[in-house]
């Protein structure tokens, strides 16, 4: 083999020896020398320059292939005890380019085992502070290296964290980086990194690729944790919270991907997967919020764009403490810290947030919310909470779909489907509430209401929502609502109770200010409508009083509202009113109550249906048209059986009588409308009706007034201007009770009652005389006919000794063409019976409305039996009037208050009685005037005419009247009168008198049979009169008219207990007294009986005493006067004239009543109790 001279010569075979020699000492140096130097040099320099005791087992170091190895490397902390840093092994291979590099070039770095121990010391001191400070001191150039197969295995690091007395622990750490590098060359070339570790036993893994010397910095890492617990982690974030979290345990699956474009932009993209599960947050060691996992899957999350993209987010099994305190701020909105505000330059600004996620759902959520802003606290718990979200995004006009649905603790339930618009804030969708319990939600509006409402609710509607320009606009449509058992209570009494109401087919229109419903319906209802004794109604203090403030003037449209059908059935109202005199009770019930079309839009027409029964035997129809709006209607009104007695308190403490029975009934149209600032106008076209009317007198309980039929027909009204017209007024079966009191007053003066406060007057001083106010329009009055149907009037003189009493029967007739036109003149005809027999007829004409009366009367009278008048002979002429009739003929006429009149007076067969001591009687010769009166046949016939003015103080018909009587009565004096006897055939003495039982005047059986016989020999005998005397027993008839008025003061209580019950009675003397009764009405008539002695316990109350000794008592304290005595024999003498009557076959003309004459020695021997039959020539 030939080899190149410069090789073989000798100076190369020199240089050769030379370079084999340095590079053996240089291995032996390598091998032997340097780690044997370069140990305790290494330590010592460690040492000096952390201050940190160091030592090495060994160090090896192979010149050959420039590696080295370090072994048991330990480091300890400051105080020489605490170990800060050892590995096992530590093994660097360097490459001989680094020569020609100018810089280190690694192949290999491995570090296995090491452990490093971390203590913080404060919140920002650790124990190594000193040595991370050298290490990132700024350099003065710029050190280039290249650094391949970094390999760290089973590394072990210990954080001592003492400011919170925890320890954080890395375990088996694994790191491999293959290459990293600045040097030029190697820009460019891939790095694929890959870091595996335990962190508190949770597993974490990355792994990825990286250029960050490269111009880009690109860098991908892939992010693994597996159940990391972040909570351990959280007292190392920088700021101060407001919560702390227990548990949160944390997995990722991550790409993250990082680079920088040319103009040095960054970009930071995420994408893969992460949960937290088992999330527990608390505030103030109260449970704020628990998250069973939370997971999201990023498609890519770009971080420095801020566009967020997600395919899905899962919120599983959420449980949400929620509370607002008193201030009202949320719970939540105090959690993170407050910082004060700092004026600074304005933000750059910065790209907005655009966040997308395909698939949002949130499962078995719940939320516990306490709300102490209202008193009482309010507390519920919201459970089975489940959102779902399609297509979330939070760019312009991007719609999403949300579905939601939620339960309470009250078992209500929420449903909702929405599309949603974030940007600009709309949404669409269909809500559904269910089981809502009003009373649950009482502590929101019990202050704004003075009762408590229970209840279920029901609710479904669709709805649309938008804010544009901050103006939110609302619009709810196919709304259906249902409220069942619903209850208004206050004071624990029951105001309202409503089964069911239901609203059907809704809409709201915010924007329009509309609200439309199609449909209301409810059903079996009950209202409680209350009157206290001040006069205020229980629906009137249903919302606390509130002080008015002025409010400035707005121009928003009022809202419109319409009812397309609306249905109220079996409803029922109960009205007490305590204001009364007494309490007053009404009862509405079966109330039907139906309207359609109703709007509060002007001039709409709304039809309207309305059915009740009121009490016992009302009952009222309404039907017809209104407008809401202006209000107006035209209503068809029919009234049935109203009963009056249920609301007689509110007029029994002004009158002296009792109503104990009475109708109302109507049938016709009612008008109503409303114009701008007037007064509504009422019109009312129809029929009215007062029926079975009954009133009794309070001081004695007597019938006082009662009609059958209290009839107007065709009634016209208007209130503006004021019109009244009535086509007729019939009046069937009226009964009225006159009565002349002891003192000379006429009861009906005592109906209304006095105020016993005395009134005075005194003189003020003068004050402004106020502006005239404008005529007020008379009111338009006319009346067609009012019609009387056998009237009956009952008077008695009680100012008269003896007392007088006398019947004004079958009165019918009327009036006819009653009007308040001054040129109208109404007809008159009026007809009647006194006691039965003499004839009344009055007509003429009148006009009372017009404010200047005229009158042109014609009034007669026949066949009056003036017998009955003895009383007023005996006071005023001092004779009794034994026998007579009287008919009279009297015209008045009455014209610009100018009074004339003519009476002509017709006395037939008038014969007075025995002279009577009366201190009023007349002086003037009687016997003288009778006889210059009386013609040949017994008669007189009279004129006497009567004149004056209205206007004079001193004139009074009634006293020209009575001046009239007594000057007959003086003119009628008695004289001798020879009765003609005749035999009538068998027993007639037993014809000559009827005898009745004690105290009565009611004939019986054996008493028909005589007056059978009687009537028939009258008959038979045309040329004979009969006359009729009375006569009583003292004693027998004192007794029964005493039994009589005991029984009578027991049915009076019976009357009373009657008409408090609301039932309707016409008379005392129709109430029978049951036996099982008997006991009951004696004590109550025994307390009510004003008895002089009565037994009492200590001179206080009554003493219960036997029946029978109250019977006593009673019957004791019963007085029977002369006149119940001779009142009785005119009744006996009446009754059997009556029943002589009733055939027919007598002529009323032959038949007298008159007083009993001193008995024969025959009739002394019949029984007093009886009425004696005179028999004379007709």
């Amino acid at each position: 083999m030939n080899l190149p001279a410069f090789i073989t010569s000798p100076s190369s075979i020199k240089w050769s020896r030379r370079l084999v020699i340095a590079t053996l000492i240089f291995w032996a140096t390598g091998f032997f020398i340097m780690p044997y130097a370069a140990k305790p040099l290494l330590e010592k320099l460690i040492t000096d320059k952390y201050h940190r005791p160091v030592s090495i087992d060994s160090i090896s170091i192979n010149p050959i292939v420039l590696s080295a190895r370090i072994k048991q490397f330990n480091m300890l902390d400051r105080d020489g005890k605490s170990p800060l840093l050892k590995f096992k092994e530590l093994y660097v291979n360097v490459q001989a380019r680094s020569i020609f590099a100018g810089a280190p070039v690694v192949e290999a770095l491995q570090l296995t085992q090491p452990e490093l121990h971390i203590t913080r010391l404060t919140a920002n001191t650790y124990n190594i502070t000193d040595i991370i400070d050298d290490i990132l001191k700024p350099s003065d150039s710029k050190t280039l290296f290249s650094l391949n197969n970094i390999q760290v295995t089973q590394g072990l690091i210990n954080f001592d964290d003492q400011p919170v007395h925890t320890q954080q622990v890395v375990s088996d750490l694994n790191l491999n980086i293959p290459f990293i590098s600045n040097l030029p060359y190697q820009s460019e070339s891939y790095v694929t990194p890959l870091l595996m570790a335990k962190i508190n036993g949770a597993a974490i893994k990355l792994t990825g690729r990286s250029q960050p010397f490269a111009t880009s910095h690109q860098s991908m890492i892939d992010l693994k944790l597996t159940d990391v617990d972040i909570a351990k982690y959280m007292g190392y974030v920088p700021a101060k919270l407001n919560f702390s979290v227990s548990s949160a345990h944390l997995d990722t699956n991550l790409v993250i991907n990082f680079a920088e474009n040319t103009q040095h932009q960054p970009t930071l993209n995420l994408s893969g997967t992460a949960s937290l599960s088992q999330i527990q947050m608390a505030q103030a060691n109260n449970s704020l919020l628990a998250i069973k996992q939370l997971s999201v899957k990023l498609d890519n999350a770009d971080l420095f764009g801020m566009h967020f993209k997600l395919s899905q987010l899962n919120i599983d099994s959420p449980d949400i403490n929620l509370t607002r305190n008193t201030h009202g701020q949320l719970n939540f909105s105090q959690l993170l810290p407050s910082s004060p505000a700092e004026k600074s330059a304005p933000a750059a600004k910065s790209n907005p947030v655009l966040l997308e996620i395909a698939d949002v759902n949130l499962t078995h959520g719940s939320v516990n919310f306490n709300d102490e802003v209202p008193s009482p606290v309010f507390h519920t718990r919201l459970n089975d909470i489940d959102i779902h979200l399609k297509q979330f995004s939070t760019a312009a006009n991007h719609p999403m779909n949300i579905l939601a649905s939620l339960t309470t603790d009250y078992h209500a339930t929420l449903s909702n489907t929405t599309k949603l618009t974030l940007n600009p804030l709309a949404a669409e969708g269909d809500l559904q509430l269910t089981d809502i319990a009003l009373e649950h939600y009482a502590p929101y509006y019990n202050k704004l209401i003075l009762f408590n409402p229970a209840g279920t609710a029901n609710l479904a509607s669709h709805y649309q929502f938008s804010l544009t320009d901050n103006t939110p606009q609302l619009r709810l449509s196919q709304l259906n609502g249902d409220i069942s058992q619903l209850q208004f209570q206050q004071h624990s009494n029951n105001l309202l109770k409503i089964a069911h109401l239901a609203v059907k087919q809704g809409e709201l229109d915010l924007a329009k200010h509309s609200v439309t419903l199609g449909e209301i319906s409810t059903e079996d209802g009950l209202i409680e409508v209350k009157r206290n004794r001040g006069g205020v109604i229980n629906f009137t203090q249903l919302t606390p009083d509130h002080p008015t403030h002025a409010h400035a003037s707005t121009t928003s449209p009022d809202w419109t509202v319409a009812v397309s059908q609306f249905a109220l059935s079996n409803y029922a109202v109960n009205f007490t009113d305590a204001s009364a005199a007494s309490p007053v009770t009404v009862k509405t019930s079966n109330i039907k109550l139906s309207a359609s079309d109703f709007s509060t839009v002007a001039n709409n027409k709304t039809k309207l249906d309305l059915q009740l029964n009121i009490n016992r035997t009302g009952k009222l129809v309404v039907n017809g048209l209104i407008t809401p709006t202006p209000f107006s209607g035209t209503l068809n009104l029919t009234a049935r059986g109203i009963d009056i007695v249920p609301i007689q308190p509110y007029f029994a403490d002004q009158l002296n009588v009792t109503v104990t029975d009475g109708d109302v009934s109507a049938k016709g149209k009612l008008q109503l409308a409303t114009h701008d600032k007037q007064p509504t106008t009422i019109n009312y076209t129809g029929n009215a009706n007062i029926t079975s009317f009954a009133s009794v007198d309070n001081q004695d309980s007597a019938d006082f007034l009662k009609w059958d039929n209290l009839a107007l027909q065709h009634i016209n009204f208007a209130s503006q201007p004021q019109r009244l017209s009535i086509n007729t007024i019939s009046l069937a079966g009226l009964y009225s009770r006159l009565i002349i009191n002891p003192d000379g007053k006429l009861n009906v003066q005592n109906i209304v009652k006095t105020s016993a406060t005395p009134t005075t007057t005194s003189v003020a001083p003068a004050a402004a005389v106020p502006a005239p106010q404008p005529a007020k329009q008379p009111a338009v009055v006319s009346i067609n006919k009012i019609a009387l149907n056998k009237g009956h009037v009952n008077f008695t003189d009680h100012y008269i000794k003896p007392n007088y009493s006398a019947n004004l029967t079958d009165l019918n007739g009327g009036v006819t063409g009653l009007s308040s036109l001054a040129s109208s003149k109404a007809d008159i005809l009026i007809n009647g019976k006194v006691d039965n027999q003499g004839q009344l007829d009055i007509s003429g004409q009148v006009n009372p409305l017009s404010g200047n009366l005229y009158l042109n009367l014609l009034a007669k009278l026949s066949d009056f039996e003036l017998s009955p008048l003895t009383p007023y002979s005996a006071k005023y002429a001092g004779y009794g009037i034994q026998k007579g009739k009287l008919g009279f003929e009297v015209k008045y006429q009455i014209n610009d208050r100018k009074l004339s009149a003519e009476n002509h007076l017709y006395l037939n067969q008038l014969t007075l009685g025995d002279k009577i001591d009366s201190p009023t009687a007349t002086k003037l010769p009687v016997t003288l005037a009778l006889a210059l009166l009386k013609d040949r046949n017994g008669n007189i016939d009279i004129n006497l005419p009567i004149s004056g003015s209205l206007d004079d103080p001193q004139f009074s018909i009634g006293g020209l009247i009575i001046k009239v009587i007594v000057n007959l009565l003086v003119k009628a004096v008695t004289s001798p009168f020879a009765l003609i006897g005749g035999l009538l055939g068998g027993d007639s003495a037993q014809l000559s008198f009827l005898d009745f039982p004690a105290g009565s005047a009611i004939i019986n059986e054996a008493g028909i049979t005589k007056l059978d016989h009687l009537s028939k020999a009258l008959a038979d005998r045309p040329s004979l009169k009969l006359d009729i005397a009375g006569r009583v027993d003292t004693e027998t008839d004192s007794n029964g008219l005493r039994q009589l008025a005991f029984e009578r003061l027991l049915k009076v209580q019976k009357l009373k207990q009657l008409v408090k019950d609301g039932v309707s009675i016409t008379s005392a003397d129709d109430i029978k007294i049951a036996s099982n009764e008997y006991t009951t009405y004696l004590k109550a008539a025994y307390k009510a009986d004003k008895i002089p002695d009565k037994p009492k316990i200590m001179g206080l109350i009554d003493k219960d005493i036997p029946p029978a000794q109250m019977e006593k008592l009673m019957l004791a304290n019963i007085k029977i006067s002369a006149d119940d005595l001779r009142d009785l024999t005119i009744k006996r003498a009446q009754a059997a004239k009556e029943y002589l009557l009733k055939s027919g076959a007598i002529d009323a003309t032959r038949i007298f009543i008159t007083t009993a004459k001193t008995e024969s020695e025959e009739q002394k021997k019949l029984p007093d109790n009886r009425v004696d039959f005179i028999l004379g020539s007709h």
